[in-house]
């Protein structure tokens, strides 16, 4: 197995992939991509290129002969796919896919690989995707490590950027948001587009962005807290990849440990509040250090990612005037650690993750965000039960845009 030609073709279907983007959002004629081109790339570029014959990819099915390879990947797509459905909200079709991902990872050790692949890869020999015998594996293979490889660098936790910092190598200095965090800046060249999935057009260059681990419902917050001069400074996370020209289509029982609940008379007064689950490993900490609050999340099921524990962190900065409060800067951040790190992590709020560098979601500077501005937002019981609307303060709904146990933030904002 040639990895250097593996390489080469999983970087040109991600090019083809975004061509066929670039297409169905702006539908504008390319040199090389048409009506025609766009329809065989409609199950993914993996079956444009087999439909097409690209010469490449099939010269890597015919010499494929590695089964455990295959297998490999296909577990990874299976671990993948089960971790982003355990991320989601709860309902009975959430339920009914991890349980289906759950047995085809318990059939892959128990049934021989033909009959796995006849079971539950049986779409790759159906109209209108139909693989020939011969090439199936080889077929299957390319397949599960393509989407296996853009899962990587899609991931909310990948800091992968190369192709963003090559657009903007020479239009941003070291010191900017970018090179020092990841994050483009939001101002006279870049703006954000409120249409989903939500981007960012960057005039100066002609092209689109995709944003990245920002909720949809944030960046409308951020977006009108910006334009009505609440906001000096905003940069937000995007994607490892960009569209040519201006793409406007839409596709669409808990306990206080220590402290008490957040009131807005005595911010920054209490160092550490500890929140937990009946489950205990559920965790919210909350800890203030003069005008620096820091909320963290610790999750008892908690993401893994490339060996490192991920939890969620915001942190914010205020000031005070003439008794009313002001938020100055927020951000949101993927802390990662080491299983030694994080065990200790769970009793020691000065315990630090060092397995990875942080990872910025946003970051707002230089603002004058009041603590008593509010927005209302739907809450859920443990059992996913949508409950009444609710007004929560700014910070509150940040959080609630991010961790996972609102139950916990509930408590904490309690005494608002």
């Amino acid at each position: 197995m040639d990895e250097h030609d593996y390489r080469n073709l999983l970087e040109r279907l991600r090019i083809a992939a975004n061509k066929h983007l670039t297409f169905m959002f702006q539908n504008e004629p390319m040199p090389d991509w048409g009506s025609e081109r766009d329809l065989r790339f409609m199950f993914g570029p993996v079956w444009g290129f087999y439909q097409e014959k690209d010469y490449q990819m099939m010269r890597l099915i015919h010499e494929f002969d590695s089964l455990d390879d295959l297998k490999t990947e296909v577990m990874k797509s299976l671990r993948i796919e089960l971790q982003q459905l355990n991320s989601e909200d709860t309902d009975c079709m959430v339920e009914g896919k991890k349980k289906m991902h759950c047995m085809q990872i318990c059939e892959l050790s128990e049934l021989s690989f033909a009959d796995w692949i006849h079971k539950h890869a049986n779409w790759a020999q159906q109209y209108p995707v139909y693989v020939h015998d011969q090439d199936l594996l080889g077929f299957l293979y390319i397949h599960f490590r393509y989407q296996n490889w853009t899962a990587d660098i899609d991931s909310p936790y990948s800091s992968e950027l190369n192709n963003i910092y090559s657009l903007y190598e020479a239009r941003f200095s070291k010191r900017s948001q970018l090179h020092k965090y990841g994050l483009v800046p939001i101002d006279a060249e870049r703006k954000i587009m409120l249409i989903k999935p939500p981007r960012v057009y960057d005039q100066s260059i002609d092209k689109t962005l995709w944003t990245k681990n920002v909720p949809f419902e944030l960046l409308e917050k951020l977006y009108d807290l910006k334009k009505n001069g609440l906001i000096g400074a905003l940069s937000i996370r995007v994607k490892d990849s960009y569209l040519a020209g201006c793409a406007k289509r839409e596709v669409v029982q808990e306990e206080l440990e220590r402290g008490r609940p957040f009131s807005l008379s005595d911010i920054g007064t209490i160092e550490t509040t500890k929140l937990y689950s009946k489950k205990y490993g559920d965790q919210l900490w909350v800890i203030a250090d003069g005008t620096d609050i820091v909320f963290e999340e610790l999750c008892e099921k908690f993401v893994v990612h490339n060996e490192s524990i991920v939890t969620q962190m915001v942190h914010l900065q205020f000031s005070t005037e003439q008794s009313e409060s002001y938020i100055t800067h927020i951000d949101h951040e993927y802390i990662f650690y080491s299983l030694d790190e994080f065990e200790k992590r769970t009793m020691n709020e000065h315990q630090k993750g060092s397995n990875q560098l942080r990872l910025k979601s946003f970051k707002v500077d230089n603002a004058h965000i009041p603590f008593s501005l509010n927005y209302y937002v739907t809450w859920k019981d443990k059992k996913g039960k949508q409950l009444p609307e609710v007004s929560v303060p700014f910070i509150c709904y940040v959080l609630n845009c991010y961790f996972k146990h609102t139950d916990l933030l509930r408590e904490y904002f309690l005494g608002v």
